[in-house]
């Protein structure tokens, strides 16, 4: 792996065994490891109640309903005689509604509660336009709004992070892939965690430089490896990396805290009695975290993605598909009858039996007939077009919302008319 030159020193003394309890839990204090044991108890649970109403682990079927939407829609494995074509509506329809719920930059208004703080309100609302763009959060939106509508939940955090602008510090906003969060599975809502975690993928340089007096006593692992495995993620990394995990929960008293930690190393506690201050880690006394779903589901966590709701009419679609392609290959072909005794061919004189246009075939007396191929019965591709047009109506995309004029309708204002209602689901 490559090894950054500042970094050289610590793999050195890591390579000849001074590094000073590397990897293990004689770096922490006692109270550390009692947390740290916590902590590990806790997001075993957490992992292991992170599942769907089946009781199937949620990062398998967020994985297959990526695949869904990156055309891999084939679950079994298909005879080589048998055609799988993929009409991959799932993509269309998603891509069809993030346009139009992120094409403008939300304006976020601070509403005064009196005349007295009304210039106050107006100076907050501006920092909150700032803060959007400093953070890339329109990007960051459009992204996050597909995750959304492909899995059905997105997370969202807001932190203070003090590295930010030269040491001075900045309010961050970020997108949290839900396959990197582990919330309390006894919560439905974010008010209601006892704790959670989130676990991301940091290269050992990262963890060196963020904490330089524990960061070298950390080495690089593959735990990190079922929280990125979508669809060409999770491949082995040559460079060093470590799984960082972020681990917040109540004190005693209530407070708000969070634990760094990679490994067995406990990388630094800040809130409560952790370091000192006995106050939550933000005044508000709240988890950094807030929570978007696509449709929410009763008495859960996660919500419901477009792709889940529309998953068994996209596969019989292609079933149809298939069924037209394999019809069309098989049977739409005229085939040759031929009489041997009468003809004179045989199997020998197969050659000349072709689809070529204008060719023929000389034979004694007769006994070659063409019979004409078998169409395909007008109600498998009648019942397709309905299984499209029913994908279109459970998912509220209409004519209006992609862009086409509805049928039977010119009048500039219905269209508008109709554009407006057609966004009111969106």
């Amino acid at each position: 792996m490559p090894i950054i030159e500042w970094m050289k020193d610590t793999y050195d003394k890591v390579a000849k065994g001074k590094g000073g309890y590397v990897g293990t839990r004689g770096a922490n204090t006692d109270e550390e490891n009692k947390l740290l044991d916590l902590a590990i108890e806790r997001l075993h649970i957490a992992e292991s109640e992170k599942t769907d109403p089946s009781g199937r682990m949620l990062h398998q079927r967020w994985r297959d309903l990526d695949k869904m939407y990156r055309s891999d829609q084939w679950k079994e494995s298909s005879p080589s005689y048998k055609s799988t074509p993929v009409l991959n509506f799932t993509f269309s329809l998603v891509e069809a509604i993030v346009p139009r719920m992120t094409d403008s930059t939300p304006e976020i208004l601070v509403l005064p509660r009196s005349p007295e703080v009304a210039e106050f309100a107006k100076m907050l609302s501006s920092v909150h336009s700032y803060l959007w763009y400093t953070n890339r959060m329109q990007q960051q939106l459009t992204e996050s709004i597909r995750t959304c509508m492909k899995l059905g939940t997105v997370i969202y955090k807001v932190i203070w992070n003090p590295d930010a602008l030269d040491g001075l510090g900045e309010v961050q906003y970020s997108v949290v892939h839900p396959m990197n969060f582990f919330p309390d599975p006894r919560a439905y809502t974010v008010e209601q965690m006892d704790y959670c975690f989130t676990v991301m993928p940091k290269t050992l340089e990262y963890i060196y430089r963020r904490w330089p007096d524990k960061g070298p006593k950390v080495i690089a692992d593959q735990d990190w490896s079922h929280t990125e495995q979508l669809e060409g993620g999770g491949q082995p990394s040559k460079e060093a990396v470590a799984t960082l995990k972020e681990y917040w929960f109540r004190d005693e008293h209530g407070h708000v805290c969070c634990m760094y930690y990679a490994g067995h190393i406990v990388l630094e506690v800040i809130g409560g009695k952790y370091d000192d201050s006995n106050e939550p880690v933000y005044r508000h006394n709240k988890f950094p975290f807030a929570k978007q779903v696509d449709y929410p589901a009763e008495k859960e966590f996660w919500g419901i993605g477009e792709i889940e709701i529309v998953e068994l009419l996209q596969r019989l679609i292609n079933n149809f598909e298939a069924q037209i392609i394999d019809n069309t290959r098989l049977m739409a072909n005229a085939q040759w009858i031929i009489n041997k005794v009468q003809s004179g061919l045989s199997e020998e004189d197969a050659w000349m039996l072709t689809n070529r246009p204008g060719g023929a075939i000389w034979t004694r007396n007769g006994g070659v007939d063409r019979a004409p191929g078998v169409p395909i019965p007008t109600h498998i591709p009648q019942h397709q077009e309905r299984l499209i047009f029913a994908m279109e109506q459970i998912l509220g995309i209409h004519d209006v919302v992609q862009g086409r004029q509805p049928s039977g309708v010119r009048a500039a204002s219905a269209i508008i008319a109709l554009q407006e209602a057609a966004n009111v689901r969106v």
